[in-house]
């Protein structure tokens, strides 16, 4: 070590075309510790610059410096500093831009207090890479971004590889809620030592109402998990357009793999959302609920699996398992629903397509309506149930069960759903047969299945876009 504190900056720098760096592949120093009230001196500029071989190569608090198209890495980038390649504290706005940072225990870290700031930090175009080949230890698991306290953080464009947990956003304070905003990130895990470590691609805890928007998850045991464990409102964090997925088949056998896990007081609004090759596709835990809709579960072995004793009804989406992409042994215990110890639960409306089991339930009561259940062939065994059921006004492609009230089973003659296209034909039995009390937006009796007949073939897209083409295909 040549020198392990930092350069405190008090008044301001103004670096360009700079390499901060000790001289030497075995010596660190401290790095660059901008400090200083905002508004009483000029901020510090930090731009086009290579920081090497630092603990923590920038810390910034209460400032608002211009971080631009900045280098942060060890020299030896197959070595992992025990340190934080960029950390905000307090009231800081800083504007964070076109950085790579590489092999740090952790990439960026916010610490907020309960301030209101007029201007959040915003941290774009952000690349941060664990290339480390030294052994893990449990005290040094990695993280690329973590926000603390009230931070409502805008963070775009990111691009996150091979961390432990790629972004960690937590709120302690049950009374104001935090609001950050995370788009366009892209998360993935490609070393093949590293997959039978438990990942975490995003991690919500606490009073956190974040935005997510745009985000691709992949190779991760766990995509997105979401808890609260304050008292208060639950926080209802909102997930747009999301990607999750797993192509290795190690990851699915080794590990508990889970899309997203949502655990108790929280009710994440899920709209748009993609999940692909999990071993469970949504679980939701005691106290946990959510809202989802238009929304496709792909090769999940189980689609949704709840343990909480109140769900919101579960409407307009796909549950799909590809028979000719999934070996014989993960197909036989795949089911669509898992249910245990919830009182009442309404799942309508949704498509279900290759599954040989509907559900499972346990000490609880599924309502199921106009959905459609369709394979390559048919359902001798379609519940398995320790509780209640009713089946109604849904299209079943069932063998020696036969369910009252309304129901048919007759091929629903989906557009193409070899394609994941899923919208009904003009001349599907589907149209027209649902609940006579449930109507479609024009006022007819509703369609059975998770599309609506009615719409045009460009608003289908825009609420199903995964219907029709898929990013990973």
């Amino acid at each position: 070590m040549w020198n392990d504190e930092p350069i405190n900056i008090l008044g301001s720098i103004s670096a360009n075309d700079v390499t901060f760096s000790p001289g030497f592949p075995d010596l660190f120093w401290g790095g660059l510790e901008i400090t200083g009230t905002a508004g009483t001196r000029t901020e510090s500029n930090i731009i086009n610059c290579e920081i090497l071989n630092a603990t923590n190569p920038i810390t910034i608090i209460n400032s608002n410096p211009i971080i631009n198209t900045v280098y942060i890495a060890p020299i030896d980038t197959t070595a992992l500093i025990n340190g934080t390649g960029i950390t905000v504290i307090g009231v800081s706005s800083p504007a964070i831009d076109n950085v790579t940072i590489l092999s740090y225990k952790t990439g960026i870290q916010v610490i907020r207090g309960e301030e209101n700031l007029q201007t959040e930090p915003i941290i774009h175009q952000i690349t941060l890479r664990n290339s480390s080949v030294s052994p893990r230890q449990e005290e040094n698991n990695t993280t690329g971004i973590v926000i603390e306290g009230k931070s409502n953080v805008i963070i775009t464009d990111v691009d996150i590889k091979d961390y432990d947990t790629a972004i960690k956003i937590e709120n302690t304070n049950p009374l104001q809620s935090a609001n950050p905003s995370l788009s366009h990130i892209r998360i993935r895990n490609t070393s093949s030592t590293l997959r039978n470590e438990d990942k975490c691609g995003i991690e919500l805890k606490g009073n956190e109402n974040a935005l997510l928007y745009d985000v691709r998850i992949e190779e991760c045991s766990k995509g997105i998990k979401i808890e609260n464990t304050e008292t208060g409102v639950a926080a209802t964090p909102s997930l747009d357009f999301i990607r999750i997925r797993n192509t290795s088949s190690t990851l699915r056998q080794e590990l508990e793999n889970i899309g997203i896990l949502v655990e108790s007081n929280v009710i994440p609004v899920l709209r748009d959302v993609q999940i692909e090759d999990a071993e469970t596709g949504i679980q939701i835990n005691a106290g946990g609920n959510l809202d989802l809709k238009y929304s496709l579960l792909l090769n999940c072995q189980t689609g949704l699996k709840n343990y909480s004793t109140e769900l919101m009804p579960v409407t307009r989406n796909s549950f799909v398992i590809e028979e000719d992409q999934v070996p014989p042994d993960f197909l036989q215990n795949c089911v669509a629903l898992s249910l245990n110890n919830i009182l009442n639960f309404e799942f309508s409306n949704n498509t279900l397509y290759g599954y040989p089991k509907i559900a499972v339930v346990n000490s609880a009561h599924l309502n199921f309506i106009n959905n459609i259940v369709w394979s390559n062939t048919a359902l001798n065994n379609p519940m398995e149930c320790n509780g209640t059921y009713d089946v109604t006004y849904s299209d079943i492609n069932y063998g020696t069960q036969v369910f009252p009230t309304g129901n048919i089973n007759a091929n629903p003659n989906f557009v193409n759903a070899l394609e994941l296209n899923f919208a009904l034909q003009y001349n599907s039995p589907c149209i027209d047969a649902g609940n006579p009390d449930t109507e479609r937006p024009d006022g007819t009796i509703a369609d059975i299945g998770c599309f609506i007949s009615s719409l045009s073939l460009l608003q289908l897209r825009i609420l199903f876009c995964w219907a029709t083409t898929s990013v990973y295909k």
